[in-house]
Parts: C-alpha cells; sequence; structure tokens
C-alpha cells in the first residue's frame, strides 16, 4: 500500500494588496468590524478579513446544535469562548441560559451565574443535566404544540393583536440544581 503525504505551504498575497495579514484577530476587533450587529459574531473570513457570524434569527431556529471538533490547539476553546460571549451580548439571562459540561473546569468562569443554568464537570452530574435538560425541552415542545393552534388564532387577520406579541413563549422555568 503506498502512503500518502500531507503537505500545507503558504504562499505570498497574490491579490495585490501589500497590507500584512493580521496575526491575531480578538473578538473586540471582530466586533469593531461588524457595529450594531445582531448576528452572533464568530470571528473573521480568512479571505475577505470580514466579520462571520451567524444569523441567530435564522441559523438557530433551522440549526440550534453546535458541533466543535478540531485537532489540539486549534481554537476549539477560543471559539466556545466566543460564542459564550457573543450568546450575553445579544440576549438577557431571561431568554438565554446556558447548561456547561466542562470536566476541566477551564470555561466555567466565562459567564456570569445569572446566564449559568446549570453546570456539570464529571460523567455523573453530566448524566442527570442531560436528562434534566430533555424532560425540560420535551415538555416546552409539548406546551408549544398545544398552543400552537391558539397561537394561530390570535395571529388572524380578524384579531389586533401582533403577531410577535402572541408568538411569543410564556416565560419558563429551567431545570437547576442552584439554589
Amino acid at each position: 500500500m503506498a502512503a500518502t503525504y500531507h503537505f500545507l505551504g503558504a504562499l505570498p498575497r497574490i491579490d495585490g494588496d501589500p497590507a500584512p495579514l493580521p496575526t491575531r484577530i480578538t473578538l473586540d476587533r471582530v466586533r469593531e468590524l461588524a457595529p450594531g450587529s445582531t448576528q452572533l459574531l464568530l470571528g473573521v473570513n480568512e479571505k475577505a478579513l470580514v466579520p462571520v457570524g451567524l444569523d441567530v434569527h435564522v441559523d438557530v431556529d433551522r440549526d440550534p446544535h453546535l458541533l466543535i471538533f478540531g485537532d489540539g490547539r486549534s481554537g476549539k476553546s477560543t471559539l466556545l469562548r466566543s460564542y459564550l460571549q457573543e450568546v450575553t451580548r445579544l440576549h438577557t439571562p431571561a431568554t438565554a441560559q446556558m447548561f456547561a459540561v466542562d470536566h476541566r473546569r477551564t470555561n466555567l468562569g466565562e459567564f456570569s451565574d445569572e446566564w449559568g443554568a446549570d453546570d456539570a464537570t464529571n460523567a455523573e452530574t453530566a448524566h442527570s443535566l442531560a436528562t434534566g435538560l430533555a424532560q425540560f425541552l420535551r415538555d416546552r415542545q409539548s406546551a408549544r404544540a398545544a398552543a400552537a393552534p391558539a397561537r394561530a388564532r390570535s395571529t388572524s387577520a380578524c384579531t389586533s393583536s401582533s403577531p410577535v406579541e402572541a408568538a411569543a413563549p410564556a416565560a419558563s422555568t429551567t431545570p437547576s440544581s442552584r439554589p
């Protein structure tokens, strides 16, 4: 069987722009490049050097999960920290809660307690947390399904209520082991 080899190389810029590429771009700098953005900013496009983010009103509804994988020192933890910081920039603790499973305890201080619904640092608490969260999501889905006909009636052309107000979910509690 023939051996396969991989090569990663870098060439000088060929786009005519003599400006050097930045070696480090902070999340604050990304935010400066996109003032007033309602996107969940995650970094910059490596070719155009423009901010890249998720449209939380479209992307999160379509794809509510974020999977991060990569080699060691590839930026997984940095991406996760950026994501957490952006959630706190775009939402309030009443509209977003974070559940953290972090066996090394390296990200537990990345957001204040008001944002953290719960956290786990070992397999047992992670299992308990996941079980409680799954039940919470099932209950919420059932409540929304039951309310869908009433919500549809309240947003018909025959009523004067705002579709935004009618579609707003009722406040609910999240599963938590915090006092």
